[in-house]
């Protein structure tokens, strides 16, 4: 079976998710470059963080950017709620 180029981009796309949430190493490229759906599919999960940061100061949308700062705050405010 011969995978034309679209199935072979969310194919790695759909791993990408994956392999931030096991640990394994990923490039930022990766996720700067992917589709606009897997930037705010991976920007509202909640092991978002290793990417937040990322997608603040270098998405392409100002939707994700946006996204990825409210995110971001939220999930700064909780570790400090769970510090007291």
């Amino acid at each position: 079976m011969v995978a034309d180029a679209f199935t072979v981009r969310r194919l790695h796309e759909w791993a990408l998710p994956r392999t931030m949430t096991l640990g394994e190493p990923w490039e930022q490229r990766q996720l700067l470059t992917a589709s606009n759906w897997l930037r705010l599919h991976t920007a509202e999960t909640p092991s978002a963080g290793a990417c937040l940061s990322a997608f603040a100061e270098g998405g392409r949308t100002r939707r994700i950017r946006h996204l990825a700062a409210s995110r971001l705050r939220q999930l700064r405010r909780r570790e400090g709620a769970e510090e007291r």
